[in-house]
Protein backbone atom coordinates (compact mmCIF):
# COMPACT_ATOMS: atom_id res chain seq x y z
CA UNK A 1 0.00 0.00 0.00
CA UNK A 2 2.84 2.04 0.53
CA UNK A 3 4.81 1.44 -2.61
CA UNK A 4 1.32 2.70 -4.32
CA UNK A 5 0.86 5.96 -2.56
CA UNK A 6 4.54 6.66 -2.83
CA UNK A 7 3.97 5.99 -6.53
CA UNK A 8 0.79 8.40 -6.80
CA UNK A 9 2.56 10.82 -4.72
CA UNK A 10 6.00 10.75 -7.72
CA UNK A 11 3.40 11.25 -10.33
CA UNK A 12 1.60 14.25 -8.57
CA UNK A 13 4.98 15.83 -8.73
CA UNK A 14 5.39 15.41 -12.38
CA UNK A 15 2.28 16.72 -12.60
CA UNK A 16 2.37 19.71 -10.90
CA UNK A 17 6.33 20.57 -12.48
CA UNK A 18 4.26 20.00 -16.23
CA UNK A 19 2.58 22.53 -15.12
CA UNK A 20 5.23 24.77 -13.91
CA UNK A 21 6.01 25.82 -17.80
CA UNK A 22 2.31 26.67 -18.50
CA UNK A 23 1.97 28.95 -15.56
CA UNK A 24 1.68 32.59 -16.79
CA UNK A 25 2.75 34.81 -13.91
CA UNK A 26 5.09 34.05 -10.86
CA UNK A 27 2.30 34.17 -8.52
CA UNK A 28 1.36 31.39 -10.19
CA UNK A 29 4.35 29.88 -10.17
CA UNK A 30 4.60 30.31 -6.69
CA UNK A 31 1.45 28.24 -5.96
CA UNK A 32 2.31 25.13 -8.04
CA UNK A 33 6.20 25.08 -5.99
CA UNK A 34 3.98 25.04 -2.90
CA UNK A 35 2.31 22.02 -4.39
CA UNK A 36 5.24 20.79 -5.06
CA UNK A 37 6.89 20.99 -1.75
CA UNK A 38 3.23 19.61 -0.41
CA UNK A 39 3.86 16.41 -1.94
CA UNK A 40 7.39 16.42 -1.39
CA UNK A 41 6.39 16.69 2.39
CA UNK A 42 4.39 13.80 2.61
CA UNK A 43 7.10 11.58 1.00
CA UNK A 44 9.24 12.64 3.59
CA UNK A 45 11.63 14.43 1.34
CA UNK A 46 12.19 17.64 3.40
CA UNK A 47 15.10 18.41 1.66
CA UNK A 48 13.92 18.76 -1.74
CA UNK A 49 10.66 20.31 -0.03
CA UNK A 50 12.45 23.13 1.40
CA UNK A 51 13.96 23.92 -1.94
CA UNK A 52 10.35 24.03 -3.40
CA UNK A 53 9.42 26.63 -0.86
CA UNK A 54 12.59 28.43 -1.62
CA UNK A 55 12.04 28.89 -4.97
CA UNK A 56 7.85 29.28 -4.45
CA UNK A 57 8.93 32.41 -1.41
CA UNK A 58 11.44 33.93 -4.10
CA UNK A 59 8.46 34.20 -6.63
CA UNK A 60 5.55 35.02 -4.18
CA UNK A 61 6.91 36.34 -0.68
CA UNK A 62 3.38 36.39 0.60
CA UNK A 63 3.08 32.56 0.01
CA UNK A 64 2.04 32.01 3.28
CA UNK A 65 1.79 28.17 2.52
CA UNK A 66 5.46 27.98 1.51
CA UNK A 67 6.29 29.42 4.86
CA UNK A 68 4.65 26.67 6.71
CA UNK A 69 5.57 23.69 4.74
CA UNK A 70 9.06 25.03 5.41
CA UNK A 71 8.60 24.77 8.64
CA UNK A 72 7.29 21.64 8.87
CA UNK A 73 10.30 20.16 7.34
CA UNK A 74 12.38 22.12 9.48
CA UNK A 75 10.88 20.23 12.03
CA UNK A 76 10.80 17.11 10.69
CA UNK A 77 14.57 17.23 10.14
CA UNK A 78 15.00 18.05 13.87
CA UNK A 79 16.08 21.80 13.38
CA UNK A 80 13.78 23.93 15.38
CA UNK A 81 15.44 27.00 15.33
CA UNK A 82 14.84 27.11 11.67
CA UNK A 83 11.70 25.89 11.58
CA UNK A 84 10.69 28.99 14.05
CA UNK A 85 12.52 31.51 11.72
CA UNK A 86 10.49 29.92 8.93
CA UNK A 87 7.01 30.62 10.75
CA UNK A 88 8.00 33.81 11.86
CA UNK A 89 8.96 34.88 8.49
CA UNK A 90 5.60 33.65 7.00
CA UNK A 91 4.21 36.00 9.97
CA UNK A 92 5.64 38.77 8.56
CA UNK A 93 4.65 38.03 5.47
CA UNK A 94 1.61 37.86 6.75
CA UNK A 95 1.26 41.14 8.84
CA UNK A 96 3.10 43.45 6.12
Amino acid sequence: MLAFKSLKLSESVELFRSELDKAEDSRSRSIILSNIASVEFLMEMYRRAIKSTTNAILLDSLNLRAYIIEGKCYQCLGKLPKASEAWTRGLSAASA
